[in-house]
């Protein structure tokens, strides 16, 4: 435990309940008087056992730079990043940028593995190729021998690491990363522990088989924004009034199971109308006014909603309306939320 200055310094520190509770550091008052908290062995030893129990439960001892921390790089800082991982589902960190057509980066962060067993550490940012067979380290392939590229696909991406710690990355298909562990290459490098996995996110592949343009937001890494406007897309639903709700077919806009972050638009041209979004799992109930994301008052109007809304597996959602035939619903995905959720 850390030491009590209080006890181990009797005399030589300064009382402080509120903001020191251990004991707070004191000056000398006359020159080798014995009245300043000394600086030695003992509280050197104390300081940087935290620092480096945070090392070791961070990035991971061999991952230090080796040079004093600056505000540009700390190790520090990094392995404090790591270990906020947390149990539970946790993650920190692990913002990716796209570079190119076919090259992605993750940057430092860590997670909890999906088993909910342990934190898994990147010390560093790692770019990977999805066009390329997986090939540990930096600037190398990121998708799984056997495993093809293919147009129009979502892919997701994997946090793994060894039992040492060592961390990699890399994209799959399969929800527990099945095809990753298959690779042989990704055995023989060491990642041989199953549970060691985490989805950190997913990546389109367009019809080009390329990784469709989009941002991840470095305030909430789970979220991410098309970044061009032909990513985008426009639908129009006309269900029948209250009879049953009506699918919405999302294309490949959004990530199974993940939150669209859809404005809609509804157009009101005859009279009073209401209208309720839903998904598969929720009940086809009949629109009322307490039922419903929007209410239309009066003729002309036009009403907006733009918020996080669950698709489902299927890529759909639903409109149920009380509303004349001719009126016309629309909705723009302008990105999606990843859930991050632990199975």
């Amino acid at each position: 435990m850390a030491l009590d200055w209080l006890v181990t310094y009797a005399g030589r520190v300064l009382v402080d309940a509120l903001n020191y509770p251990l004991g707070k550091a004191r000056d000398v008052t006359i020159p080798l008087d014995g009245t300043g908290t000394p600086w030695e062995e003992l509280l050197i030893r104390d300081w940087s056992g935290f620092f480096q129990k945070l090392i070791v439960n961070g990035i991971g001892l061999g991952n230090e730079s080796g040079v004093p921390d600056t505000v540009v790089a700390s190790d520090y800082y990094d392995s404090m990043i790591a270990v906020t991982g947390g149990a539970g589902g946790s993650r920190t960190g692990l913002v990716v940028t796209r570079d190119s057509t076919v090259l992605m980066t993750a940057g430092i962060g860590a997670a909890r593995n999906q088993a909910d067993t342990v934190n898994l550490v990147l010390p560093v940012a790692m770019q990977k190729d999805i066009s390329a067979t997986w090939v540990q380290g930096d600037t190398n392939g990121g998708l799984p021998d056997g495993l093809a590229l293919t147009a129009d696909t979502w892919y997701r991406r994997f946090l793994i690491t060894k039992p040492d710690g060592t961390a990699d990355w890399a994209w799959d298909t399969s929800p527990t990363a099945a095809n990753i562990f298959a690779d042989a290459n990704v055995v023989a490098a060491g990642f041989s522990d199953v549970t060691r996995y985490r989805r950190f996110g997913w990546t389109f592949v367009d019809a080009g088989s390329t990784i469709q343009d989009h941002i991840n937001s470095i305030q909430d890494p789970s979220r991410y924004y098309w970044n061009v406007t032909d990513s985008d897309f426009v639908v129009g639903v006309s269900p029948v009034p209250n009879v049953a709700r009506a699918a919405i077919t999302l294309s490949n806009s959004v990530p199974p199971d993940c939150f669209g972050d859809i404005s809609w638009l509804f157009f009101n041209t005859t009279s009073s109308d209401q209208f309720r979004i839903s998904t598969a799992a929720m009940a086809d109930l009949n629109v009322s006014t307490l039922n419903c994301n929007v209410r239309l008052l009066s003729a002309g109007d036009i009403a907006n909603i733009k918020d996080l809304f669950e698709v489902d597996s299927n890529q759909q959602l639903f409109v149920r309306a009380d509303w004349a035939a001719d009126n016309e619903a629309r909705g723009i995905v302008y990105g999606w939320k990843d859930t991050l959720a632990i199975p």
